[in-house]
């Protein structure tokens, strides 16, 4: 469905602003028994490495695990399925499939929201924190206009400064998302169907 920016507000805008930062519209989907009951050992799954500075996600890496036992561990009287395996370091351990990712490229998303946050807690267009941080590192131009209403206004080429872009809102960060959703994609963006439930 094509979306109109400048009549963009709510969970749509906020959807529109996450793709622009580069959020995780979904969150990654995880291994299940079910997934590896039926695979013959030994298998691959892939773990998420987050590395922290002072309590903040600075980046993360996706890691292959190899499965060496998937099944209930009747010597210890488990009830539930359990995997042993070899990390990425050599390292044997033990644990549930559910702490892991089947494909690769489902461990990426997960390593991407570990930095980027997920869509679910992004509010920018309503949250001050996060939309005002969008605002600064930006360098938008947001102020009370004539008309009654918040404007934003910025300029895709400072070698055209004539060129310019404008939105109006009721409230400030509305017109800032709108502004900066446009710098990144234009005035109409294609958003699938299912993003939109």
């Amino acid at each position: 469905m094509k979306v109109n920016v400048s009549e963009a507000t709510g969970k749509v805008l906020d959807l529109l602003v996450a793709a622009a930062e580069g959020i995780p519209l979904r969150k990654a989907v995880r291994a299940t028994n079910a997934d590896v009951e039926h695979m013959a050992v030994p298998f691959e799954l892939f773990d998420v490495e987050v590395i922290f500075r002072n309590d903040k996600p600075v980046s993360a890496k996706v890691r292959q695990i190899k499965v060496i036992r998937y099944g209930i561990a009747k010597d210890v009287a488990a009830t539930a399925p359990s995997i042993t395996f070899i990390d990425s370091k050599g390292q044997k351990a033990w644990g549930s499939v559910d702490l892991f990712f089947l494909d690769k490229e489902e461990a990426e998303l997960e390593a991407l929201a570990a930095v980027k946050g997920e869509f679910e807690y992004f509010h920018p267009s309503t949250d001050r924190e996060q939309g005002y941080q969008i605002v600064e590192r930006e360098k938008m131009l947001v102020m009370w206009d004539a008309t009654n209403q918040w404007k934003c206004v910025f300029t895709p080429n400072m070698n055209e400064p004539h060129f310019y872009y404008r939105y109006y809102s009721a409230t400030p960060l509305i017109a800032a998302m709108r502004c900066y959703v446009t710098k990144k994609f234009g005035n109409e963006v294609e958003v699938p169907d299912e993003l939109l439930r």
